[in-house]
């Protein structure tokens, strides 16, 4: 059970299991399962990319190869809310890459439940979101130099919305 809720258990044939295998498999986004204990016992071709280690070099390994070290209780934080029956919805933080580099990932964190709604596993979709944060900051640093150029200018702007006769100083 999930915040009372009991989740459905679906039944599926070999077929279906392959086509979901394909999906997950074929996926651009890091598909990942653990362990309750964080031990990574699943990692898709998508993780392989995104993070630059194989499934080989990541299975029965901790999720703390990848976290930085200026995030120390990323994971156990994100752990303890999956233990308490949580979801953990586009939780942005940060990864580091095989190559050392640091990139900006949105992850989703799920339980994983048996038949009788215990916790036997947690799955994550990590999606690398670095262009994103890189082009809003870059607009933001826009905004903040075209306010001191208007503040040190004396000048300022103004919006005009013509739809309903309204401006904005």
């Amino acid at each position: 059970m999930v915040h009372g809720k009991k989740i459905p258990v679906v039944k599926t044939n070999a077929n279906e299991l392959a086509l979901l295998a394909s999906i997950v498999d074929s996926s651009d986004d890091a598909i990942i399962t653990k362990a309750p204990d964080g031990t990574i016992t699943f990692w898709n071709r998508g993780a392989e990319r995104l993070y630059g280690y194989t499934a080989q070099e990541m299975i029965g390994r901790s999720l703390k190869l990848i976290t930085p070290p200026d995030r120390p209780n990323d994971i156990e934080t994100i752990l303890e809310r999956i233990r308490k029956g949580e979801r953990v919805d586009h939780y942005e933080t940060r990864r580091v890459r095989k190559d050392g580099s640091t990139i900006s990932v949105s992850l989703t964190v799920s339980p994983i439940l048996d038949k009788a709604g215990a916790l036997v596993g947690i799955s994550s979709i990590a999606r690398d979101i670095t262009e994103r944060q890189r082009s809003e900051e870059a607009h933001e640093h826009r905004e903040r130099e075209l306010e001191e150029s208007q503040r040190l200018a004396g000048i300022g702007s103004w919006e005009w919305t013509i739809a309903t006769g309204t401006i904005a100083w």
